[in-house]
């Protein structure tokens, strides 16, 4: 399993238990069942908007994180060739479907725009599974995977 793969799979877990949490919470009407969590004494609704945005930064971060083992690819790939995420990448455009190039550029763009606190205006969201199969999918049109 490579470590896009990996990534991913942690994301979907953590997804899964925040469904699963969320479901939990709809049942219960006493607070008792979920001591010493952030969900003591809080009203649902305000649970859920606080599940809500939790569940946003976590793909944020999934996005930033998938990246950022994408460009470890690369440089493991390029070794002493390798100087910056987006010379790198530029260096496959002819190897790599149109598409799938733009694409690579977009999750570089989203990372850089996450990793620097959002501090612009966003560029396209970015959806940690897709990131995933467009990254994945670069590195096997580039020959690196």
């Amino acid at each position: 399993m490579n470590s896009l793969q990996k990534v991913l799979d942690w994301y979907i877990s953590l997804t899964d238990s925040q469904k699963i949490t969320s479901q939990l919470l709809l049942k219960s009407t006493k607070g008792g069942v979920f001591r010493g969590t952030v969900f003591l004494n809080r009203q649902l609704d305000e649970v859920q908007q606080t599940l809500q945005a939790a569940q946003r930064e976590l793909s944020d971060l999934i996005v930033v994180s998938l990246v950022a083992h994408f460009e470890e690819r690369l440089a493991s790939h390029l070794g002493e060739g390798f100087i910056k995420l987006q010379g790198a990448v530029d260096q496959f455009k002819p190897k790599v479907h149109p598409a799938t190039f733009e694409d690579a550029q977009r999750l570089c763009d989203y990372r850089h725009w996450v990793a620097h606190g959002k501090r612009w205006p966003p560029p396209a969201q970015a959806d940690p599974k897709l990131a995933h199969m467009c990254l994945s999918e670069f590195l096997k049109q580039s020959g690196i995977d």
